[in-house]
């Protein structure tokens, strides 16, 4: 199955023979991420594009496309597949690009972070060629101490990254950047540790790593609540819901 392309502008949906599927009901698109002109041509020939950020919700509807929220999830199935050794890090792991709309305040905290001498901070990135991913990714992920989130630049100042759910999904302590939403989705101080800029972050780190106990605790509640109320099962009967309405 594909795309009928005209002017690198997607005109039908067709089969592995060519024929256009006539019986198609519904073309989705997912994006929580900035996009740019050309990729605004192929979201136009989507019936509907599912983001996790409110904003970017808000801001596909300015641009006259449907869109719904559809949220991150962990797949429980991943602590099947790991065997995670605790130890005492602080890591980040994840993309730093800089450019509109991407992770230049992420950077700005991982500067922050490096050049603090009480926390060690060990960042995993493409940036520097030692990027986790798979199985590799959440081994390394569980087995830390604490975990620092910083959402992309163009989530502004609602919440909704995968971070939050795969390091809260292992069991490892998030300390995440604070948004007007995120106390719908976590108890914030019980189940996750907020910051409101580089050098709250600091501070907040420093705490956890003098109050290992507490930071364990954190960690415990929040894996609770994501496999409970943030799995896939839960998110496949959302997108159940959402599907099942734009097809009426």
């Amino acid at each position: 199955m594909g795309y009928k392309i005209t002017d690198g502008i997607a005109e039908a949906v067709i089969d592995s023979h060519g024929a256009e599927l006539k019986s198609l009901k519904l073309i989705l698109g997912y994006r929580c991420a900035p996009i740019g002109e050309k990729e605004y041509q192929i979201y136009n020939n989507c019936d509907l594009v599912l983001t996790c950020s409110e904003h970017l919700q808000s801001h596909f509807k300015k641009q006259n496309l449907s869109s719904e929220i559809l949220g991150h999830a962990f797949d429980k199935r991943i602590l099947n597949h790991i065997n995670p050794i605790k130890n005492n890090d602080v890591v980040f792991i994840g993309n730093i690009i800089e450019g509109a709309g991407f992770h230049n305040k992420r950077k700005e905290l991982i500067d922050t972070l490096i050049n603090e001498p009480s926390i060690s901070l060990k960042v995993h990135s493409e940036k520097f060629n030692n990027a986790k991913y798979g199985l590799d990714y959440f081994n390394l992920l569980s087995s830390s101490f604490i975990n620092i989130n910083s959402h992309i630049d163009a989530s502004e100042n609602m919440a909704g990254n995968m971070r939050l759910f795969e390091t809260t999904g292992v069991g490892t302590c998030l300390v995440t950047d604070f948004k007007s939403n995120l106390a719908k989705l976590f108890d914030i101080n019980e189940e996750l540790v907020c910051y409101e800029n580089a050098e709250d972050a600091v501070e907040k780190i420093s705490w956890l790593i003098k109050n290992p106990k507490k930071c364990q605790e954190i960690a415990k509640k929040a894996q609770k609540r994501t496999l409970e109320n943030y799995n896939f099962s839960i998110r496949a009967k959302e997108l159940d819901l959402i599907i099942n309405k734009y097809i009426k």
